[in-house]
């Protein structure tokens, strides 16, 4: 019983430290994607429209460098917050299964505070429970941001667009969160 309420404790931080590295990741990232998007629309401008150039024609070349190379910095940025993003998901998920592993050696039809619940915590099985629902959804969450991030093309200001959109937990996950 004892070894299960420390999983347990383990479990709840790491899925606090998942819950705001989440939270924290899309409202810096969104931020951080308006200025590659903002930059990428320049240079697709850049590209196209050779008749009316917004800076002369000796430096469009330099401009286009510039913002090429200010999308490629900000991009691996963002791809070291996803691969941590990543890391803390795992952490937190490897924290579940220990928990639940754990769970397993107890005499569920005990009357032990971890199974039952008490004032301030809730029974083992109604967090197993959530904490799977929220996992899931957490998985749902990295996997989708992964697979656009994977799919940002530098040279076409939509796919960043459609990344940045994708940076969004579903309404009901709040709720979960909160309990």
């Amino acid at each position: 019983e004892k070894e299960c309420q420390l999983k347990l404790y383990s479990f709840c931080q790491r899925f606090n430290q998942l819950s705001k590295f989440i939270s924290d990741f899309i409202a810096t990232e969104k931020l951080h994607l308006d200025k590659v998007f903002a930059l990428s629309v320049r240079l697709d401008y850049l590209r196209k429209c050779l008749s009316t150039p917004l800076y002369p024609v000796e430096i469009v070349a330099q401009v286009k460098c510039s913002c090429l190379n200010d999308i490629n910095s900000r991009l691996l940025k963002t791809a070291n917050q996803m691969k941590e993003l990543t890391d803390v998901y795992n952490k937190a998920l490897n924290s579940y299964r220990d928990l639940e592993e754990t769970s397993y050696k107890l005499d569920w039809e005990s009357n032990a505070d971890i199974i039952k619940g008490t004032p301030t915590q809730k029974p083992l099985s109604y967090i197993l429970e959530k904490g799977y629902q929220y996992l899931f959804e957490y998985h749902l969450f990295v996997s989708h941001a992964k697979l656009h991030f994977e799919a940002v093309d530098v040279r076409n200001s939509e796919t960043i667009e459609t990344f940045k959109n994708s940076l969004k937990l579903p309404k009901h996950l709040d709720i979960y969160v909160n309990e």
